[in-house]
């Protein structure tokens, strides 16, 4: 796998709410396929991503995902299967209780595209929750998907558990 290099910070948007990506537990940014990709909330709402070639500093340009209010409602895994395959996989939901756990897993192109699956529900909508602080992580041995996230009342806050599920399928 080759090595990044980085010269130095660069803007990749400047008109983003101040919670974009918030949560640094969560993944947002990864190095694949010669790119560095990053994903996040834009100022319209938009969960967004886009990509650099190296140490350029010349981002592609945003490309919208889905609707998504804000920057702790997500988290990416890169799987780097060879120097010219790599998938991205995406979990996100919305806190204010009205969502599902959506998954979504894309094939990353050097071109800065992705090719994306259809969209997967992960864990259904349950009226009176909100699903928070989601994670996603990979067993890498049999590819299985593992997805975190805080199950919240939306009738009292106080009333929060951990959860975690795992695909039924590898690969």
């Amino acid at each position: 796998m080759s090595t990044p290099t980085t010269v130095g910070p660069t803007d990749v948007n400047l008109n983003v709410p101040p919670d974009c990506v918030q949560n640094t537990f969560q993944r947002k940014s990864f190095f694949a396929l010669g790119r560095h990709w990053v994903f996040y909330v834009d100022a319209a709402g938009n969960l967004v991503y886009d990509s650099s070639v190296g140490a350029s500093g010349a981002w592609l340009g945003a490309v919208a995902l889905a609707p998504q209010a804000l920057g702790p409602e997500f988290s990416v895994w890169l799987q780097d299967i060879n120097p010219s395959t790599a998938y991205v996989h995406l979990v996100r939901a919305d806190s204010t209780g009205n969502t599902p756990i959506y998954y979504h897993r894309g094939l990353l192109d050097s071109d800065g595209t992705i090719a994306w699956d259809a969209e997967d529900e992960a864990v259904p909508l349950d009226a009176g929750w909100e699903y928070e602080k989601l994670g996603i992580c990979m067993d890498l041995l049999n590819e299985y998907i593992y997805i975190v996230y805080n199950k919240v009342s939306t009738a009292n806050p106080a009333v929060c558990t951990p959860y975690v599920c795992q695909s039924t399928t590898s690969g």
